[in-house]
């Protein structure tokens, strides 16, 4: 009843509505949905509207870190959905809110130090050695700037400048575009829906035609628009098709949402550091921290996320985390007059402050703060803000006495909460992703065959990713076969429980390549090969671009062209003095210099037209390419049909 108060009292019942509506339709359309995301899932009611599927009072999560009414701000649920089929949900919120009322936003790329040097030298035709050399003595520092980069190397600098006027241009003018918009760009998941035309409030703009809002995220809530972040999740996909071919194969259907977050066998597994492709804790880093904490439970298993990070790990929390667990190292509640109070809070992650929800219960438990203030306490921790935080010390320190509390350790509290609230991980988060985690550590432990499987067919273009999981099928005493013509297209699991190699992930192969059965249809390896065949779309579009710039080249260096020969013509025709005859001479310099352009880019238009032909020639064609048949051959494909590979690729000719 509070939360639905609050929603009311800020007006944003639509806004959650608009939320259900659109996973509602996903889950209804067999459209993976994540258990949630973010601080979102620290509400009830979200949970009930099903837009999160953890429910937050078992594990402490709280509302007022996802909407505080003492701080009026927008909600901000992120969703994550299949990576497949997150643009059906797109589309559908498009169809049914208006295409004038739903907007995906814009981004926009800036000229980082480096590519301002580039930049400018193209533009003012320098030497390309001259941009290569000005930006190969900037360090690749990220972010770092040009007055930044000239502090650190400023003799150096100083000594091409001296001697080199062209550099000093270049390095002067890119001082003044540094930083400037360069190009745009789509939002990875940002979407507008408004109630009214986007128009009325903000401009559109299409980018790859895709219709985005002119405005970039942090500017929308200005003009009172809100933005939706539908993420693309694989390994929700993943695990979709994973469960796909159980049911399929064995006639079992599974509810990831339905599993008990408490199984001890999946916390065993996790445990002996088998985690290689399990969500999140798959780093080498992560199986180490897997096999040293022992997670035992759910909460052990958000608390590894959330401290896996560069700053609980210097700050020694990490380690304090694992001793503590493994009891090596005492567990306390800072003094044993705070204990009553502080234990609840601090008891699942063994005294350690892990999570930002743990900062703003301590806040209130002790200092007497409502949850909304003392979300408020952290939000000006995080930020330090050092007169903010005086207020709001001495406020605590005031409470934590009137509650009976000694002032020098309400002091010495506060300064501790202050020191970890840099390092504190949003625990709704946390706890959303250790759903996913668990997820792909069940479905390993149980269905290990299914979802390696599943795994493989995620990184078919990765090829260090397939090495690695080839690897860690064979550890779990899965066979992977070799490539044959009764392979499948994509990595399947065979009667006998093995995993079939799929065709798709052979490098070269293409994306179209058709699987090989029923051989006894055919006479010859060359009608067999006639079933697949190589896809060239990618490299007809990439031509096609390349067509289209240099066509827009020449068009530009035909109007220079003619506008110098003009400006030719009318210099003859003056008097000729010593500065019309220097101008002339550069005209002709000019004009010479623009025809042999010309010519490259007439050159270049002929050969591509050449490529774009033979590649039509060839997708047109009813036998596979050279490089596809080079490729199967190479993986093994035909071994068994009785040629030998060099004999099969040195009559490639045949094809």
């Amino acid at each position: 009843e509070f939360e639905l108060s609050v929603i009311k009292q800020m007006r944003f019942s639509g806004y959650f509505l608009i939320v259900w509506d659109f996973i509602n339709y996903a889950k209804n359309n067999h459209i993976p949905v994540g258990p949630g995301r973010g601080s979102a899932a620290g509400s009830l009611a979200v949970y009930c509207l099903k837009i999160t599927n953890l429910d937050p009072i078992p594990y402490n999560l709280l509302f007022e870190r996802f909407l505080n009414p003492s701080r009026v701000s927008f909600p901000d649920i992120d969703i994550d959905f299949c990576q497949d089929r997150r643009e059906d949900v797109i589309r559908y919120v498009s169809q049914k809110y208006g295409s004038k009322n739903v907007a995906q936003v814009i981004t926009f790329g800036t000229l980082s130090a480096k590519a301002a040097i580039k930049d400018v030298a193209r533009v003012l035709n320098m030497p390309l050695a001259l941009g290569d050399k000005l930006s190969n003595m900037i360090p690749t520092t990220p972010n770092i700037k040009l007055n930044e980069a000239y502090g650190l190397a400023k003799e150096s600098f100083d000594e091409l400048f001296e001697n080199d006027d062209e550099a000093k241009t270049v390095w002067e003018t890119a001082l003044k575009v540094e930083g400037a918009k360069r190009n745009t760009g789509v939002h990875a998941s940002g979407l507008v829906i408004s109630n009214d035309p986007i128009p009325t409030r903000a401009p559109l703009y299409k980018v790859n035609d895709i219709q985005v809002v002119g405005y970039e995220g942090t500017i929308l809530e200005d003009v009172d628009l809100v933005k939706f972040d539908f993420l693309g999740l694989k390994t929700l996909t993943v695990c979709d098709n994973a469960i796909n071919a159980i049911k399929k194969e064995l006639g079992k259907q599974i509810n990831l949402f339905d599993l008990d977050l408490q199984d001890p066998r999946v916390y065993e597994y996790i445990s002996l550091g088998r985690t290689t492709g399990m969500f999140q804790i798959e780093s080498p880093g992560m199986i180490d921290l897997a096999r040293r904490l022992k997670p035992q439970s759910f909460e052990d298993l958000t608390a590894m996320i959330a401290l896996y990070r560069p700053g609980p790990r210097e700050a020694g929390l990490l380690d304090s985390f694992v001793n503590r667990k493994q009891g090596t190292e005492d567990i306390s509640y800072f003094n044993d007059q705070m204990t009553p109070a502080l234990k609840p809070i601090l008891e699942p992650t063994y005294g350690v402050i892990v999570y930002q929800e743990q900062v703003i219960q301590i806040v209130q438990a002790i200092g007497g703060f409502s949850l909304g203030e003392a979300d408020l306490v952290r939000r000006a921790m995080g930020k330090k803000k050092k007169d903010e935080m005086e207020i709001q010390a001495k406020k605590f320190v005031e409470g934590a006495v009137a509650k009976g509390y000694d002032a020098k350790d309400a002091v010495d509290l506060f300064a501790l909460i202050e020191k970890f609230a840099g390092y504190g991980f949003n625990k709704s988060h946390s706890a959303t992703y250790a759903v996913i985690t668990y997820y792909t550590a069940w479905l390993k432990l149980y269905y290990p065959t299914y979802f390696m499987a599943a795994l493989l067919n995620s990184e078919l273009n990765n090829v260090d990713s397939l090495i690695s999981y080839i690897g860690e099928a064979r550890k779990l005493g899965i066979e992977v076969l070799k490539p044959s013509l009764l392979s499948e297209i994509s990595f399947s699991v065979t009667e006998d429980k093995k995993i079939s190699f799929g065709l798709q992930a052979i490098k070269g192969v293409g994306s179209k390549v058709d699987n090989f059965k029923d051989l006894s249809d055919f006479t010859d390896i060359f009608e067999i090969l006639r079933y697949s065949q190589r896809d060239l779309s990618r490299d007809e579009n990439e031509i096609i671009k390349l067509q289209n710039k240099a066509n827009k080249d020449l068009e530009r260096c035909d109007k220079h062209l003619a506008d110098t020969k003009y400006k030719l013509q009318n210099n003859i025709a003056k008097r000729q003095t010593d500065r019309v005859i220097e101008q002339i001479e550069k005209n002709r310099a000019e004009i010479q210099k623009l025809e042999s352009n010309k010519n490259v880019l007439e050159q270049e238009l002929h050969s591509l037209d050449q490529r774009l032909e033979e590649l039509k020639n060839t997708k047109t064609g009813t036998k596979i390419s050279k490089l596809v048949f080079e490729a199967l051959v190479e993986c093994g494909v035909f071994d068994h049909l009785g040629h030998t590979r060099r004999d099969l690729i040195e009559n490639a000719a045949a094809l």
